[in-house]
């Protein structure tokens, strides 16, 4: 850190220090410069011979040019291209009897440094191996101090090839005292030392971080950006040359690609980033980006010679500059709207962009300066980004040990409340033995009214208990309530016994609160006014029917001397055989109506086409609606979906299909009236569902026609990659279920789970904030698979998902979920569908 303020410090006071000497009409002269004032950049006017290698002084002749560092000879002449070679010639004096070593500058693409003098010719130190042609040149890109000599008035020389670079030219190389200019060499080295060392420790750190709390996939993003940039300034820090001494074309080529690699896949890295730490808000943007990225791919697999021609460096910084721009943007909005982190990151985005702009610059016009200034930027960004990462961390970790104390706080009160109940226990006891005969006296002829009361519940084959107006069962009840409910239901609350699974928020669960709190105090009118809110029906889980049991419920109110209802008895009967016999007369009574409504109708193969065409079209509009696209689609984007769907059945031979047009009839109802806290997502894959379940029940009907040689059968022409594309959506399915089986009962395989983690899985569920939205998640996958499995003709496999998805459906809100519901909907159909 030290050497870092100290390179920062030189290349500052340069801007301040008095002027020093530089080359003119090809001669620098050094006689009025005392080197420990510090060394001195061989920049100005060189004297440029083309396609001419100087050996000795007098090779010095001939046609030449004055040419300035970091210009490509290609200023100079027409004649002149970018691939060639030459010498580069300054004569320096006024060194006589000082010790002076040189420092490097940039060379492109190989050379040789030589000492020439009227004695003879000295190498001081050469990079690559020098070549008239393409094929006799090795590029090497190195950073060097040559060893100390005692000066004199000699020619430096510079022999230049290129035939694997941009273009030619020189950096300003250095002259000085030999410990100046190796001090000079090594705080640039060790300062490139230290940004790659900050990038790598980075790099792991957030990998690591990644590894122990995988759902954090910005910290995942963020040390592949680090790893990306530590990569690319192993190949820009000429760190190569440090590894690699002797002259190698073939790494010189790696690193030389690997340079644009890191610029195309570094945005979509940032993006990824960026687009996890806002909670998935940049999901546009960073698809975007990657698509971008991988466009630009190609480009590095370019021959050599076209590869690095100049024009070409345009493409990838036109991208990132294009890039930036909406960058700015996204994080401008972010910004603006004060989301969480905004600021911090905006400010160190801006700093990154701006020392990207300013090297950016640096490459179109070197003359400009030669220090590049974003290792120092990206090392700003990078602790600025991190201090975000560690912030978010920490304060998810805040928020567990918040829940977590918050729990022991309720268990110690729990306790607490326990304990004094027990004293007050206690003291009530002694109280009833003294009033025990009273009222044994006082209610002996209600102990026999309730005796007969008993007699007759006892012999019922149906649940009946009554409520107060807070919701709890009354003594006495039925002894079939323990049969339905598994447990003595007195002193519970009936409400959350039976409606437990109303997701907070729908129209069910409101209707249901508003009708009871109503009734209570209330008249007979006000009881008929009401009553429509009370389901007839309801599904609770039991673990010895998979779909588990469905309920048939009657409401009596009991009435107070006033004729106020003052109770609210309750006749629960166990319908669920009857209601599976039910369901399937409606099912074979819709088949039958199908089958009458196309006995009369001409069934060719365009007609079947048709159906198959629909149902396809109706299950990819169902795949978009379940996919990543569909939180940004809109009430007018369905409709036109579901007339895409309707358009083709618009024709005469299909206007008899009267189930279908209800179904249609049915979509456009529901759509006008949505339910109350149902986002729009959720409504079309039900109303979409329930169109494709209509469409694939004519198919199957017109398929019982041509098994009896009454017509042709309805084909699926399945897409290519049909099967792939399957087989990838079940894969996600399983990885999303693995994940919820991690996160509720913290294992990854069903055949893990044990008693004591069933038991522990509806306080874990609680705790974890996306078990509805995942069950949401895995309800409409399910059905999606189960569309495309029976299109793809695994009608066993396709029930069972089907079945999955229905089970689903009927899962309680985490607030109310219980070991049964969670063995019911979840865990018993999974099993079966792994096997």
């Amino acid at each position: 850190m030290v050497r870092l303020v100290l390179l920062i410090f030189i290349v500052c006071g340069q801007t301040f220090a008095e002027v020093r000497p530089e080359i003119k009409k090809g001669v620098l002269d050094l006689s009025n410069w005392d080197f420990k004032k510090g060394s001195v950049e061989l920049k100005g006017e060189w004297l440029f011979f083309w396609k001419k290698f100087i050996k000795n002084s007098s090779d010095i002749v001939g046609p030449s040019h004055f040419l300035k560092t970091n210009t490509s000879w290609t200023t100079l002449s027409k004649d002149y291209t970018r691939t060639g070679y030459g010498s580069f010639v300054v004569k320096v004096v006024g060194v006589k009897g000082r010790k002076i070593a040189f420092k490097s500058g940039y060379v492109q693409s190989a050379f040789e440094m030589l000492k020439v003098t009227g004695k003879g010719t000295g190498l001081i130190q050469k990079g690559g191996s020098l070549g008239k042609n393409a094929d006799e040149e090795i590029p090497q890109f190195k950073s060097f101090v040559t060893d100390s000599f005692k000066g004199d008035e000699f020619f430096l020389v510079l022999n230049i090839s290129n035939f694997n670079f941009r273009e030619g030219a020189i950096g300003n190389f250095k002259i000085g005292a030999y410990s100046v200019v190796m001090r000079e060499f090594e705080v640039e080295r060790y300062s490139i030392l230290f940004v790659l060392g900050v990038l790598f420790i980075f790099g792991c750190y957030h990998l690591g971080l990644y590894l122990n709390r995988r759902e954090d996939k910005a910290s995942l993003f963020f040390s592949f950006f680090c790893f990306n940039l530590f990569l690319r300034q192993l190949g820009t820090g000429e760190i190569n040359s440090w590894l690699f001494e002797a002259p190698n074309w073939f790494i010189f080529d790696i690193f030389l690609r690997y340079e644009y690699f890191s610029i195309f896949f570094a945005p979509y890295f940032f993006a990824g980033f960026l687009n996890h730490l806002f909670d998935k808000k940049l999901e546009r943007f960073q698809k975007i980006t990657f698509i971008f990225s991988v466009s630009q791919l190609p480009l590095i697999f370019l021959p050599t010679s076209i590869f690095t021609y100049k024009n070409i460096l345009l493409i990838p910084q036109m991208y990132i500059s294009i890039w930036m721009v909406f960058l700015i943007y996204y994080l401008t909005s972010l910004f603006l709207k004060r989301v969480l982190f905004a600021r911090l990151v905006f400010l160190g985005s801006f700093i990154l962009i701006l020392g990207a702009c300013y090297d950016l610059a640096i490459a179109f016009f070197p003359e400009f300066s030669s220090f590049e200034i974003i290792p120092f930027a990206l090392l700003i960004y990078i602790f600025v980004q991190s201090y975000v990462l560690s912030v978010k961390f920490s304060d998810a970790f805040k928020r567990e040990r918040k829940v977590s104390y918050d729990l022991e706080m309720q268990t110690f009160q729990l306790e607490e409340e326990m304990r004094i109940s027990k004293i007050l226990s206690e003291q009530l006891k002694v109280v009833n033995e003294s009033l025990e005969n009273k009222i044994l006296e006082s209610t002996s002829e209600l102990y026999r009214s309730a005796a007969k009361t008993q007699g007759m519940l006892a012999n019922i084959n149906k649940s009946i208990f009554s409520l107060d107006k807070e919701g709890t069962v009354l003594a006495p009840v039925s002894n079939f309530s323990k049969e339905i409910f598994r447990k003595n239901i007195v002193g519970l609350n009936g409400l959350s016994l039976l409606f437990f699974h109303f997701k907070k928020g729908s129209k069910q669960k409101n209707d249901l609160v508003n009708s009871f709190k109503g009734v209570f105090g209330g008249s007979e009118d006000n009881y008929l006014s009401l009553k429509g809110g009370f389901p007839e029906k309801v599904t609770i889980p039991d673990r010895e029917n998979e779909r588990g049991r469905v309920l048939e419920i009657n409401y009596v109110p009991l009435y107070d001397d006033h004729s106020k209802v003052e109770n609210l008895m309750l006749l629960v009967d166990d319908i669920t055989e009857v209601e599976q016999e039910l369901q399937e007369s409606r099912e074979d009574q819709l088949k039958y109506a199908i089958l009458m409504e196309l006995l009369p109708v001409k069934k060719d193969e365009k007609f079947c086409e048709i159906i198959s065409v629909s149902i396809k079209h109706a299950i990819f509009v169902l795949e978009r609606w379940v996919g990543p696209e569909s939180s940004y689609w809109s009430v007018e984007d369905y409709q036109r979906n579901i007339y895409e769907i309707q358009a083709p059945l618009n024709q005469d031979q299909f206007k008899k299909m009267k189930n279908f047009w209800k179904a249609i009839l049915f979509v456009k109802r529901e759509m006008e009236a949505p339910k109350i806290s149902e986002t729009l997502e959720i409504r079309v894959v039900e109303v979409v569902s329930y169109i494709i379940e209509t469409l694939m029940k004519y198919a199957e009907a017109i398929n019982i026609f041509h098994k009896y040689n009454l017509g042709p059968e309805v084909r699926y022409q399945l897409p290519q990659g049909f099967e792939q594309s399957l087989v990838e959506k079940i894969d996600d399915f399983e990885g999303v279920m693995a994940n919820l089986m991690g996160y509720v009962f913290l294992v990854r395989r069903i055949s893990d789970l044990d008693e004591e983690k069933m038991a522990n899985a509806p306080m874990k569920a609680r705790l974890y904030s996306e078990f509805d939205s995942t069950i949401n998640l895995l309800m409409t996958r399910a059905k999606l698979i189960s569309y495309l499995l029976k299109v793809f003709g695994k009608m066993q496999l396709s029930e069972q998902y089907n079945n999955f998805s229905i089970l689903l459906k009927q899962m309680p809100s985490k607030e109310k979920l219980t070991q049964d519901a969670l063995v019911n909907h979840l865990i018993g159909p999974y099993k079966n569908l792994v096997g």
